[in-house]
């Protein structure tokens, strides 16, 4: 675990950001509960810098597909999933420019030929600020802008969207700085479940 997260920290450390984060989640995950601070602190390090950046359609699909392979009944115990930082401007549902540019990519990484039999679900997350119910209701309509956007830049995956809002209540920190905040607005996209005919859904 050490020194998988030792590794994480080196590629965070050459710019290799999605490769780091991957790495760090993992040594998490291994890791005995709790966590020691100093991963706390790397992983969280680690999200900080790749919120800041449009992350690739490769670095998507890197994530999403490792539950396509041998798994044609369903059967999932862990549904691997990843949390996009979609960028929407303050207290809006509106995408702004990054968010755009974040949604191409997504796309891509969607309609890739290893999961184009798939379906996805899309959950909006927001920060803690604002009113638990105000914010359930902007992170249903920050998962549906995504969910449009996607499907009218890229037609195949009309009917392989599902959307769910969670507001405040899957918070990754609970502090109070703007970098948590940040962290908190998200939307994470998971694979939902394979068609029966492994050509679509």
């Amino acid at each position: 675990t050490r020194a998988l997260a030792r590794r994480g920290e080196l590629l965070a450390q050459t710019g290799q950001l999605f490769q780091a984060l991957r790495a760090l989640k993992l040594a998490k995950r291994f890791h005995p509960e709790p966590a020691p601070d100093w991963l706390e602190k790397s992983l969280k390090n680690a999200r900080i810098q790749s919120c800041r950046v449009v992350m690739p359609a490769d670095e998507i699909a890197a994530f999403l597909e490792v539950g396509t392979q041998g798994n044609t009944h369903r059967r999932f115990v862990v549904r691997p999933g990843v949390n996009i930082p979609v960028q929407f401007d303050f207290d809006r549902s509106d995408l702004n420019s990054r968010g755009i540019r974040q949604i191409t990519e997504l796309g891509k990484a969607l309609t890739r030929e290893k999961v184009r039999s798939w379906s996805f679900l899309l959950v909006g997350h927001t920060d803690k600020q604002g009113t638990p119910a105000y914010n359930q209701v902007l992170s249903e309509k920050r998962a549906y802008t995504v969910k449009k956007e996607l499907e009218r830049r890229f037609p195949s995956l009309i009917q392989r969207l599902q959307i769910e809002g969670r507001g405040e209540t899957e918070l990754l920190y609970d502090g109070d700085t703007e970098a948590d905040h940040m962290l908190n607005r998200r939307v994470k996209v998971t694979l939902f479940h394979r068609s029966s005919s492994g050509i679509g859904p």
